[in-house]
């Protein structure tokens, strides 16, 4: 009895286990890796399901309050107990589109439906700091600046972790120029966590008032999981994506001041002007040319801001203008812009002569007032010049645009008559040896001027590989702007061949009007001969004028908008090999 009684209870127990279980229902489970973030910090969705499935779940209603940076599919296969089972997840990284109480809401995929999660992201990503690994910071010294006056912004990614394929979006302001002063990095300890700074500093010169928006700048990399002994491989680059990004700015620019009646405007924290002669001064001759360079300073403005200095008219006088040089330094904290001007001074009558000092007006942005510079003027004596030397003069005084032929012709007849007044003078071992020299002076200098002249023309036709020192084509369309807003006409004509030279790949551009053959565009033609014009002719070029310019250019370079571009924010990486 006994016997059949086990024999029984082991029937009903090998039926039991026999009969399939009741499926139970599909469950789609969702969980993130941080509830409470920061602004511009992303998090990490994981959604499971038991199973193998060949569709997704439909992630459209995360938009409305996330973006979808990445999504990664994987489906995985096990064995436990001699049974099989399969698993289906998504892992979603999600930027957060705002501030606030957010929520994922549940997602379906089949039957199965996930739970919803309550996200909080707080506004201020500073106030946790210590909590976090990576987080982000924009700041700017002022919140209101006067149109063009210079406005430093500062970028900084605070990580704790090694970034892996570490990338960065181009910083772009619209309505502003933007010169790179530093990019720097550095460490720091804050609430006792260690973190790696990584800072970039920009000035920008907003082109207009009214609100300028300084968009947000996104940074992105991977984080190495320490649980993959081959995330790092060659073959495997796993990891954590993840991506911060900073706030978005608005800084109010307020126009010129009506306090500000000079001609240029230039808001700056210190203007100089410094002076530089050739030679000793104490006594000109007449004919004899002597250079005055003017070093024209500026703190907080760009080279390219400054206006040209005006020439020094005096009776008894001739001024020869030198292209000038526009230059630009930085400081940890400024811009330093130059513009050096050089003079060529030639009396050309005995006396006294006098140079009228040069005045710059501009405005004191430290103090908010009206200020002027000066370079105070100065009187030298003049004496004539040797006869002997009259003759030498008249062929070395610099070019004159008033110069006359005829007595440019005269002049020469007479260094040929004293030539020849020399050749037919009794010969001597002197004068042999005085005529063997110059010639073989002359033929040195002939070779000397073929090297160099073939050593230009392959600079001139050789593509520019330096990265470095070469201007970009973005670099001088921003200068083309720049001198149309402050009237250098002059420097203005000769930006825009250097432009075009790189925009259409033609380094044998000379003249603008190859520049609008090759653009085939009447209307720039018309624009160029308005500029020339205003150049060599008494006639003035009107701002309307210029805006048609403009764009003009701009729609040319719009055309070649399929060519790279330098991005100015290049960092260094995060951790150097």
């Amino acid at each position: 009895m006994t016997l059949c009684r086990h024999l029984f209870v082991a029937l009903i127990l090998f039926v039991l286990a026999a009969i399939p279980a009741v499926a139970q229902p599909d469950e789609l489970h969702a969980e993130v890796d941080r509830t409470r973030i920061g602004s511009g910090e992303t998090l990490t969705l994981t959604l499971s399901y038991p199973g193998q499935i060949q569709e997704d779940p439909d992630f459209s209603s995360l938009e409305k309050n996330f973006e979808i940076l990445s999504n990664q599919r994987q489906s995985q296969l096990s064995m436990s107990m001699g049974a099989m089972s399969s698993v289906t997840t998504w892992r979603l990284s999600l930027l957060p589109v705002r501030s606030g109480e957010l929520l994922i809401p549940s997602l379906r995929v089949k039957q199965a439906v996930s739970n919803a999660i309550p996200i909080t992201v707080e506004k201020n990503s500073r106030a946790s700091a210590s909590d976090k690994q990576l987080y982000t910071e924009m700041l700017i010294d002022n919140d209101s600046v006067f149109v063009q006056e210079q406005l430093i912004l500062t970028l900084r990614l605070y990580t704790t972790v090694s970034l892996q394929d570490f990338q960065s979006t181009e910083l772009d302001v619209p309505g502003a120029r933007l010169i790179k002063i530093s990019s720097t990095q550095f460490q720091k300890s804050i609430a006792g966590a260690n973190y790696t700074v990584v800072e970039t500093k920009f000035a920008l010169f907003a082109d207009q008032s009214g609100d300028l928006v300084i968009p947000p700048v996104r940074f992105s990399g991977t984080i190495p999981d320490p649980r993959n002994p081959y995330g790092n491989s060659f073959f495997s680059r796993g990891g954590k994506p993840v991506v911060v990004q900073t706030e978005q700015k608005t800084v109010a620019i307020k126009p010129r001041p009506s306090s500000a009646t000079g001609k240029e405007w230039l808001p700056s924290k210190g203007v100089s002007l410094a002076e530089k002669w050739s030679n000793s001064t104490q006594q000109l001759t007449v004919g004899e040319p002597v250079t005055r360079t003017i070093t024209f300073t500026a703190q907080g403005l760009a080279g390219a801001q400054l206006p040209p200095l005006p020439l020094p008219e005096s009776a008894g006088l001739r001024t020869y203008a030198d292209q000038p040089r526009i230059e630009d330094s930085v400081t940890a904290d400024s811009v330093i812009g130059q513009r050096i001007e050089s003079f060529a001074l030639v009396p050309t009558q005995p006396g006294t002569l006098t140079i009228p000092p040069i005045s710059v007006q501009w405005w004191d942005t430290s103090t908010d007032t009206w200020r002027e510079t000066i370079l105070k003027g100065d009187t030298f004596a003049v004496v004539a010049a040797d006869t002997t030397a009259a003759t030498d003069t008249s062929v070395t005084t610099p070019g004159e645009s008033n110069h006359d032929p005829q007595q440019e012709t005269v002049d020469a007849g007479t260094a040929i008559d004293s030539m020849t007044s020399i050749t037919n003078a009794p010969a001597s071992p002197l004068i042999w040896m005085l005529v063997i020299s110059n010639g073989v002076f002359v033929l040195c200098s002939a070779l000397f001027a073929v090297l160099w002249w073939r050593r230009r023309r392959d600079k001139i036709t050789a593509p520019k590989n330096d990265p470095v020192t070469a201007p970009t084509e973005r670099d001088l369309f921003t200068r083309i702007r720049t001198l149309a807003n402050c009237g250098d006409l002059t420097t203005l004509r000769s930006a825009i061949v250097r432009w075009a030279r790189i925009n259409w790949a033609k380094p044998d551009l000379l003249t603008l009007q190859e520049i609008a053959d090759l653009a085939n565009d009447e209307t720039l033609a018309q624009s160029f001969r308005e500029l020339d014009a205003s150049l060599y002719s008494d006639s003035s070029h009107s701002a309307s004028q210029l805006q048609q310019l403009m764009q003009r250019l701009d729609s040319h370079r719009r055309k070649k908008a399929g060519q790279s571009i330098d991005n100015p924010f290049a960092l260094q990486p995060l951790y150097p090999k």
